[in-house]
């Protein structure tokens, strides 16, 4: 029997000192805050994993969150006051599970009164998944299991347009102080806008397809789906199409250039990221350290090995023979090889259904009413980054989905669902992606390099993005640094162009992947022969996505 290590007790048991009140207490505290989050977002209320056992349909809030333009001192009173709230409870009584709730509550309210400043500078018109586009990917997944979450759905819809509204409100506020867009993203977006506003078919039928399925008579499906034809013309389509016009009036504000460096107090700003991403205040410089010396490990790892094996080095993917086209035929090996390193894994059943509004990364193909829908995921195993990196749909890879069924059913309370760390997320998805290739292909040298490579690219394209944003970088200095690792010239003003458009692009998947593996292997220094993977993997899934740091002095 695999005898599981003293650091899992400490985190999987509620060892409570405290007295009963207390403890009640903040049970309490943590069951409103839950309610309060969860009822603040319908869409995430709805469209995510979690139980909805305690919340009646009619305390479900019809109307979207709007997107906010609070002042420096505003955001900053918020927070202080849900500190002075949670500061109450007296730390030293509570459990072992409490104190990593109360930690991670607290930081999370540090974090946003130390950035409130930097409230403008959030891009919240990505054009890879800003609010535009994620808006209506909800809409199209927004679960419709009987009439009153039809009803809903509608009354959501309605809101659009005042959703919209203050969207162009916050970008009207970033354009006054100099923080709007540059041209090209302006251009992305509107045009985004626009097909969004033309072409709104796959909300209607997606709509449509889950009014079908109810239980209900024929009169209230066509009752509902006209409803929802008059919606999309009046008023979905319309909003969409009224801030692609809005856009279009702001680009005589557009930046002139995509250095964060060169915005106003952008070094300030790109810090404040890092350390949103990490989940506590840290430099640029700590983040560098970490990067200097990753690139240096994996790509002597991966140099080492090709030495012994020249000729796969050459060959497409090192020579992997990567079968699998779809979640569903990754998920049998996954399940049968990964039970040795992953609990519970025979019980896991994903719901792998997805529909994408704009340039849908994956085919969907529907087997009839009796068969579920099997989900295409395109899965790239090729580095340096191209364009298919952000055809691949994460949500849907077997460790990433494995881990959020694992936290549903495991997690000590209900705010570890829904704690999202940066840093903590990314992080797993890229763990979880280079275990299972050792698992699934086997601890062979192919393997090696195919997980070396992914790491140490990962790695040069947060070293370039925070050469070039933070450090100020122009594209000589960029050369250099490929020179110094032998990297062809050829790649560099790709990157370089790369980390000027989508700033931060990895950065939460290396920050999060480096303090995966670099706390599993002190613990296995620790631990020796007595250190058991299934173990670790199970400590780290049920911690919920806190901070890295506090995860770390838990443990210890």
């Amino acid at each position: 029997m695999k005898r599981f290590f003293p650091v899992l007790i400490a985190l999987s048991l509620l060892l409570c000192s405290c007295s009963k009140s207390e403890n009640a207490k903040f049970s309490d505290y943590i069951d409103t805050e839950y309610k309060e989050r969860t009822l603040d977002d319908a869409f995430y209320f709805n469209s995510q994993i979690y139980d909805k056992s305690g919340f009646p349909d009619e305390e479900i809030p019809l109307e979207l969150k709007k997107i906010s333009v609070l002042s420096k001192e505003e955001a900053e009173q918020i927070y202080t006051e849900k500190m002075s709230a949670l500061e109450q409870f007296n730390f030293d009584e509570l459990s072992d599970d409490e104190k990593i709730t109360y930690l991670a509550l607290k930081r999370e309210y540090e974090m946003k009164i130390s950035g409130a400043e930097y409230a403008l500078y959030n891009e919240i018109l990505d054009v890879n998944s800003g609010a535009h586009i994620a808006l209506a990917n909800s809409f199209c997944n927004y679960k419709i299991e009987k009439k009153s979450d039809a009803d809903a759905y509608l009354s959501l819809y309605a809101d659009v347009e005042n959703y919209i509204d203050s969207i162009t409100e916050f970008e009207k506020a970033r354009a006054k102080n100099g923080l709007f867009m540059t041209r090209k993203d302006c251009e992305t977006v509107i045009d985004d806008c626009i097909k969004i506003s033309e072409n709104p078919e796959r909300l209607l039928l997606s709509f449509e397809k889950k009014v079908n399925a109810l239980d209900i008579d024929e009169a209230e499906k066509t009752a509902l789906k006209d409803e929802n034809k008059r919606l999309t013309k009046e008023i979905f389509s319309p909003s969409y199409k009224k801030l692609a016009d809005n856009l279009s009036k702001l680009k005589t504000k557009c930046r002139a250039n995509d250095y964060i460096s060169e915005m106003p107090d952008g070094k300030g700003y790109y810090e404040h990221r890092l350390s949103e991403i990490y989940g506590k205040e840290i430099s640029a410089e700590e983040v560098i350290s970490m990067l200097d010396g990753d690139i240096e490990r994996y790509e002597s790892l991966f140099l080492s090995t090709a030495a012994s094996f020249p000729e796969i080095f050459y060959e497409d993917n090192f020579g992997v023979d990567y079968r699998y086209s779809s979640a569903e035929e990754i998920m049998p090996d996954f399940i049968e090889k990964g039970s040795e390193h992953f609990p519970s894994l025979d019980e896991f059943s994903p719901d792998i259904t997805y529909t994408s509004i704009l340039n849908a990364p994956v085919v969907v193909e529907n087997n009839g009413i009796d068969n579920p829908t099997v989900q295409k995921v395109k899965i790239s195993t090729v580095y340096p980054v191209t364009d298919l990196f952000e055809c691949i749909s994460s949500d849907f890879f077997p460790g990433v989905a494995y881990r959020e069924w694992y936290l549903k059913n495991n997690a000590p309370d209900k705010l570890r669902l829904i704690f999202k760390n940066e840093a903590y997320e990314k992080g797993w998805e890229m763990y979880s992606q280079y275990e299972m290739n050792r698992i699934i292909l086997g601890n062979k040298p192919s393997t090696t390099l195919l997980n070396s490579n992914t790491a140490f690219w990962t790695a040069v394209i947060c070293r370039v993005d925070i050469g070039v944003n933070y450090e100020g970088w122009g594209e000589k200095e960029v050369d250099l640094f490929f020179e110094e690792h032998n990297i062809s010239l050829t790649l560099s003003e790709y990157y370089y162009n790369l980390v000027l458009q989508k700033p931060f692009l990895c950065m939460a998947d290396f920050i999060g992947f480096h303090e995966i593996m670099s706390l599993k292997e002190e613990i296995k220094s620790k631990q020796g022969r007595e250190f058991d993977e299934k173990s670790f993997n199970e400590m780290i899934m049920k911690s919920g996505s806190v901070p890295f740091d506090i995860l770390k002095d838990s443990i210890n």
